[in-house]
């Protein structure tokens, strides 16, 4: 779990710096797996990522661990 919430952390911070649109793509579904992996909500996981919402991305990981 330590090391999922590590990984999230990682790729919240690089989400933030990207300026990439492909990597931007690649973060948002390694959050996506992370996330389902960890079973969050999978309807809440698809509107954050299909949003691009980095804020709600923020939210629900705090609210996960």
């Amino acid at each position: 779990e330590d090391i999922s919430s590590q990984k999230l952390g990682e790729i919240i911070s690089d989400l933030y710096i990207e300026t990439n649109e492909g990597k931007k793509k690649r973060l948002w579904e390694s959050a996506n797996t992370a996330l389902l992996a960890l079973g969050a909500n999978k309807a809440r996981v698809e509107k954050i990522v299909a949003e691009k919402n980095l804020q709600a991305l923020a939210k629900l990981v705090e609210e996960l661990f």
